[in-house]
């Protein structure tokens, strides 16, 4: 394996309510007063500018990051499904997994992981836990045995024809996943512990 103990991950595919026209320009932003305004591009670009714009800043950390780009996850998580399918092991020493693809300022979602003592490690990093359906850590982490949580990056009005970007809570997370970062040698290895096998016992 790969000596690695964390993953950024993240799909870049995205749903615009008015598709002709984002089909047209897909990428056609504006910024006023610390917002970004998008058709149908805020929810999936939010992450990948997250990650590419501070390639540096998390080269700083001595141990490699990996970041998963998936692709089909408004599809029903194709890509993270065909992930695992060729993976079926996870292929690094992982510790934990991000997910970059929340809404909102500060929630923290873990879909069926009930592994208290990670949700509290997150939190201690000033996130909220919040409830959520489906996303791509929802597959590769129950097939992975590995606890993730996806972190809110900003946007709203997600899926709609006109999406926002709070510039500023994107980058009030990237400083708090940093600090997660800056923490990993200290972080416990988190195991995914699932709803229904919880009830059980």
């Amino acid at each position: 394996k790969n000596i690695s103990p964390i993953v950024l991950s993240g799909h870049i595919d995205t749903v615009s309510a008015n598709e002709e026209e984002y089909l047209t320009n897909p990428y056609q932003l504006t910024e006023k007063d610390g917002k970004m305004f998008g058709l149908g591009s805020i929810d999936m670009m939010s992450f990948v500018a997250i990650i590419l714009d501070n390639i540096k800043a998390l080269q700083q950390f001595a141990v490699p990051i990996i970041a998963i780009f998936t692709t089909d996850e408004e599809c029903g998580c194709l890509g993270s499904s065909q992930l695992v399918h060729d993976f079926e092991k996870c292929p690094f020493d992982l510790k934990y997994i991000i997910q970059l693809d929340r809404r909102g300022k500060n929630d923290c979602v873990f879909y069926d992981d009930v592994n208290v003592a990670f949700g509290e490690y997150v939190e201690s990093f000033g996130f909220k836990t919040a409830w959520g359906t489906l996303s791509d850590i929802s597959v590769i982490c129950p097939c992975w045995g590995i606890s993730g949580v996806n972190l809110s990056v900003g946007y709203e009005d997600e899926h709609q024809e006109i999406e926002t970007l709070h510039i500023d809570y994107a980058y009030m997370t990237l400083i708090k996943v940093l600090s997660m970062l800056d923490d990993i040698d200290k972080a416990d290895y988190y195991s995914l512990i699932l709803q229904e096998f919880f009830s059980l016992l």
